[in-house]
Protein backbone atom coordinates (compact mmCIF):
# COMPACT_ATOMS: atom_id res chain seq x y z
CA UNK A 1 0.00 0.00 0.00
CA UNK A 2 1.33 3.49 -0.77
CA UNK A 3 2.49 5.61 2.14
CA UNK A 4 0.37 8.80 2.56
CA UNK A 5 3.20 11.33 2.53
CA UNK A 6 2.67 14.29 4.85
CA UNK A 7 2.68 17.75 3.34
CA UNK A 8 4.91 19.05 6.14
CA UNK A 9 8.07 20.56 4.63
CA UNK A 10 10.70 17.80 5.10
CA UNK A 11 13.56 20.30 4.75
CA UNK A 12 12.30 22.44 7.64
CA UNK A 13 10.91 19.67 9.86
CA UNK A 14 12.35 16.31 8.76
CA UNK A 15 11.47 14.32 11.92
CA UNK A 16 7.88 15.58 12.02
CA UNK A 17 7.37 14.94 8.28
CA UNK A 18 8.79 11.40 8.50
CA UNK A 19 6.82 10.32 11.56
CA UNK A 20 3.60 11.85 10.27
CA UNK A 21 4.00 9.97 6.99
CA UNK A 22 4.76 6.62 8.64
CA UNK A 23 2.22 6.76 11.48
CA UNK A 24 -0.90 4.56 11.08
CA UNK A 25 -3.98 6.55 10.12
CA UNK A 26 -5.70 5.88 13.46
CA UNK A 27 -2.71 7.29 15.38
CA UNK A 28 -1.66 10.08 13.02
CA UNK A 29 -3.78 12.81 14.72
CA UNK A 30 -2.03 12.09 18.04
CA UNK A 31 1.39 12.30 16.37
CA UNK A 32 0.41 15.61 14.78
CA UNK A 33 -1.00 16.87 18.09
CA UNK A 34 2.28 16.00 19.86
CA UNK A 35 4.19 18.11 17.32
CA UNK A 36 1.45 20.77 17.16
CA UNK A 37 1.44 20.42 13.36
CA UNK A 38 -1.37 19.14 11.18
CA UNK A 39 -0.76 17.19 7.98
CA UNK A 40 -0.28 20.45 6.05
CA UNK A 41 2.37 21.75 8.43
CA UNK A 42 0.10 24.31 10.11
CA UNK A 43 -0.08 24.87 13.85
CA UNK A 44 -3.03 23.07 15.44
CA UNK A 45 -3.26 25.46 18.38
CA UNK A 46 -1.55 28.69 19.37
CA UNK A 47 1.36 27.85 21.68
CA UNK A 48 2.15 31.44 22.66
CA UNK A 49 1.85 32.35 26.32
CA UNK A 50 -1.28 34.34 27.10
CA UNK A 51 -2.83 35.72 30.26
CA UNK A 52 -6.16 34.24 29.11
CA UNK A 53 -7.19 30.59 29.26
CA UNK A 54 -6.81 28.69 25.99
CA UNK A 55 -10.54 27.93 26.12
CA UNK A 56 -11.25 31.63 25.54
CA UNK A 57 -8.75 32.30 22.78
CA UNK A 58 -9.53 29.82 20.00
CA UNK A 59 -8.72 30.50 16.37
CA UNK A 60 -10.91 32.98 14.51
CA UNK A 61 -11.82 30.40 11.83
CA UNK A 62 -12.89 27.68 14.29
CA UNK A 63 -16.64 26.89 14.23
CA UNK A 64 -18.45 28.55 17.12
CA UNK A 65 -19.69 25.26 18.60
CA UNK A 66 -16.15 24.30 19.66
CA UNK A 67 -15.59 27.67 21.32
CA UNK A 68 -18.84 27.27 23.25
CA UNK A 69 -17.89 23.71 24.25
CA UNK A 70 -14.39 24.69 25.39
CA UNK A 71 -15.67 27.60 27.48
CA UNK A 72 -18.43 25.57 29.10
CA UNK A 73 -15.97 22.78 29.84
CA UNK A 74 -13.56 25.24 31.44
CA UNK A 75 -16.29 26.98 33.45
CA UNK A 76 -17.58 23.62 34.75
CA UNK A 77 -14.32 21.78 35.42
CA UNK A 78 -11.51 24.40 35.15
CA UNK A 79 -9.91 22.04 32.60
CA UNK A 80 -8.38 24.31 29.99
CA UNK A 81 -8.52 23.02 26.43
CA UNK A 82 -8.31 25.06 23.25
CA UNK A 83 -11.28 25.02 20.84
CA UNK A 84 -8.69 24.38 18.13
CA UNK A 85 -7.83 21.03 19.73
CA UNK A 86 -11.47 19.98 19.99
CA UNK A 87 -12.00 20.93 16.34
CA UNK A 88 -8.83 19.11 15.24
CA UNK A 89 -9.78 15.76 16.81
CA UNK A 90 -13.44 16.03 15.76
CA UNK A 91 -12.30 16.77 12.21
CA UNK A 92 -10.05 13.71 12.17
CA UNK A 93 -12.26 11.11 13.86
CA UNK A 94 -15.93 12.13 13.50
CA UNK A 95 -15.82 14.65 10.68
CA UNK A 96 -19.17 13.94 9.01
CA UNK A 97 -21.07 13.47 12.26
CA UNK A 98 -19.61 16.60 13.86
CA UNK A 99 -20.44 18.76 10.84
CA UNK A 100 -23.98 17.43 10.51
CA UNK A 101 -24.99 17.23 14.18
CA UNK A 102 -22.86 19.95 15.77
CA UNK A 103 -21.26 22.59 13.56
CA UNK A 104 -24.03 23.40 11.08
CA UNK A 105 -27.00 23.32 13.51
CA UNK A 106 -25.31 25.48 16.17
CA UNK A 107 -23.93 27.95 13.63
CA UNK A 108 -27.30 28.20 11.89
CA UNK A 109 -29.07 28.74 15.23
CA UNK A 110 -26.70 31.59 16.11
CA UNK A 111 -27.34 33.15 12.70
CA UNK A 112 -31.14 32.85 12.97
CA UNK A 113 -31.07 34.27 16.49
CA UNK A 114 -29.19 37.35 15.23
CA UNK A 115 -26.00 36.62 17.15
CA UNK A 116 -23.83 36.28 14.04
CA UNK A 117 -23.81 36.91 10.30
CA UNK A 118 -24.45 34.10 7.84
CA UNK A 119 -21.33 32.08 7.03
CA UNK A 120 -21.35 30.03 3.83
CA UNK A 121 -18.68 27.70 5.19
CA UNK A 122 -20.20 26.84 8.56
CA UNK A 123 -23.91 27.50 8.09
CA UNK A 124 -24.44 24.94 5.35
CA UNK A 125 -24.08 21.17 5.33
CA UNK A 126 -22.84 20.90 1.75
CA UNK A 127 -20.33 23.70 1.14
CA UNK A 128 -18.12 23.20 4.20
CA UNK A 129 -15.67 20.95 2.39
CA UNK A 130 -15.45 23.19 -0.68
CA UNK A 131 -14.78 26.54 1.00
CA UNK A 132 -11.43 27.02 2.65
CA UNK A 133 -10.37 29.47 5.33
CA UNK A 134 -8.34 32.47 4.23
CA UNK A 135 -4.79 32.73 5.52
CA UNK A 136 -2.88 36.00 5.35
CA UNK A 137 0.22 36.06 3.15
CA UNK A 138 2.11 38.53 5.36
CA UNK A 139 1.35 36.44 8.46
CA UNK A 140 2.83 33.36 6.76
CA UNK A 141 5.89 35.34 5.65
CA UNK A 142 6.42 36.72 9.14
CA UNK A 143 6.07 33.24 10.67
CA UNK A 144 8.92 31.97 8.49
CA UNK A 145 11.12 34.96 9.31
CA UNK A 146 10.30 34.57 12.99
CA UNK A 147 11.39 30.90 12.92
CA UNK A 148 14.68 31.97 11.30
CA UNK A 149 15.30 34.67 13.91
CA UNK A 150 14.50 32.31 16.78
CA UNK A 151 17.13 29.87 15.51
CA UNK A 152 19.68 32.69 15.26
CA UNK A 153 18.75 33.76 18.78
CA UNK A 154 19.41 30.24 20.14
CA UNK A 155 22.83 30.12 18.49
CA UNK A 156 23.85 33.61 19.58
CA UNK A 157 22.75 33.11 23.20
CA UNK A 158 24.31 29.66 23.51
CA UNK A 159 27.70 30.73 22.11
CA UNK A 160 27.73 34.02 24.01
CA UNK A 161 27.23 32.28 27.36
CA UNK A 162 29.30 29.11 26.82
CA UNK A 163 31.95 29.59 24.15
CA UNK A 164 33.36 33.12 23.77
CA UNK A 165 35.97 32.07 21.18
CA UNK A 166 33.41 30.34 18.96
CA UNK A 167 31.05 33.28 19.55
CA UNK A 168 33.64 35.72 18.17
CA UNK A 169 34.24 33.58 15.07
CA UNK A 170 30.49 33.17 14.56
CA UNK A 171 29.95 36.95 14.64
CA UNK A 172 32.83 37.41 12.21
CA UNK A 173 30.98 35.13 9.78
CA UNK A 174 27.51 36.52 10.63
CA UNK A 175 28.11 40.15 11.70
CA UNK A 176 24.43 41.17 11.70
CA UNK A 177 23.04 38.31 13.78
CA UNK A 178 23.52 39.87 17.22
CA UNK A 179 21.83 43.08 16.07
CA UNK A 180 19.03 41.07 14.39
CA UNK A 181 18.38 39.15 17.61
CA UNK A 182 18.15 42.38 19.60
CA UNK A 183 15.84 43.90 16.98
CA UNK A 184 13.64 40.80 17.00
CA UNK A 185 13.24 40.85 20.79
CA UNK A 186 12.20 44.50 20.67
CA UNK A 187 9.81 44.00 17.76
CA UNK A 188 8.11 40.84 18.99
CA UNK A 189 7.63 42.33 22.46
CA UNK A 190 6.47 45.71 21.20
CA UNK A 191 3.46 46.82 19.17
CA UNK A 192 2.82 43.31 17.82
CA UNK A 193 2.55 41.85 21.32
CA UNK A 194 0.18 44.63 22.38
CA UNK A 195 -2.08 43.92 19.39
CA UNK A 196 -2.11 40.18 20.18
CA UNK A 197 -3.05 40.92 23.78
CA UNK A 198 -5.80 43.30 22.69
CA UNK A 199 -7.25 40.72 20.28
CA UNK A 200 -7.22 38.02 22.98
CA UNK A 201 -8.93 40.41 25.38
CA UNK A 202 -11.87 40.77 23.01
CA UNK A 203 -11.88 37.05 22.11
CA UNK A 204 -12.33 36.26 25.81
CA UNK A 205 -14.75 39.10 26.56
CA UNK A 206 -18.24 38.10 27.71
CA UNK A 207 -21.35 40.05 26.77
CA UNK A 208 -20.45 40.72 23.14
CA UNK A 209 -22.38 39.06 20.34
CA UNK A 210 -20.43 36.81 18.00
CA UNK A 211 -20.98 39.38 15.22
CA UNK A 212 -19.60 42.31 17.24
CA UNK A 213 -16.71 40.28 18.61
CA UNK A 214 -15.73 39.15 15.12
CA UNK A 215 -15.84 42.71 13.75
CA UNK A 216 -13.58 44.01 16.53
CA UNK A 217 -11.13 41.11 16.38
CA UNK A 218 -10.96 41.26 12.57
CA UNK A 219 -10.02 44.94 12.78
CA UNK A 220 -7.24 44.19 15.28
CA UNK A 221 -5.98 41.24 13.22
CA UNK A 222 -5.81 43.56 10.20
CA UNK A 223 -3.55 45.87 12.23
CA UNK A 224 -1.44 42.85 13.20
CA UNK A 225 -1.03 41.85 9.57
CA UNK A 226 -0.04 45.39 8.59
CA UNK A 227 2.58 45.33 11.34
CA UNK A 228 3.80 41.93 10.13
CA UNK A 229 4.06 43.32 6.60
CA UNK A 230 6.22 46.18 7.94
CA UNK A 231 8.44 43.74 9.84
CA UNK A 232 8.77 41.40 6.86
CA UNK A 233 9.96 44.26 4.66
CA UNK A 234 12.35 45.47 7.38
CA UNK A 235 14.02 42.08 7.89
CA UNK A 236 14.12 41.31 4.16
CA UNK A 237 16.09 44.52 3.76
CA UNK A 238 18.48 43.15 6.41
CA UNK A 239 18.95 39.91 4.45
CA UNK A 240 16.49 37.67 6.29
CA UNK A 241 14.32 35.99 3.67
CA UNK A 242 11.10 34.09 4.45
Amino acid sequence: MPIPVARINPLEKPIEATLDSLAPSILRPFVEFAFNLDGLGRQIYNDRNSRYADAYTGGDNIPEVYKIAARNWFDSTTMDVSPNILYFFANNYVDGISRTLLQAPVSTYLWLSGDKDFDWKHDTLFLNSFIGSKSNFDARQWSKIEDDLKERQKIVNALKENNPVRYASYLAAHPLDEMLVEMYNQDVNGHLRDLRAEANQFRAMEGLSTRDKKAIVDAIVLQQNLEKFRLVQLYKAMGVEP
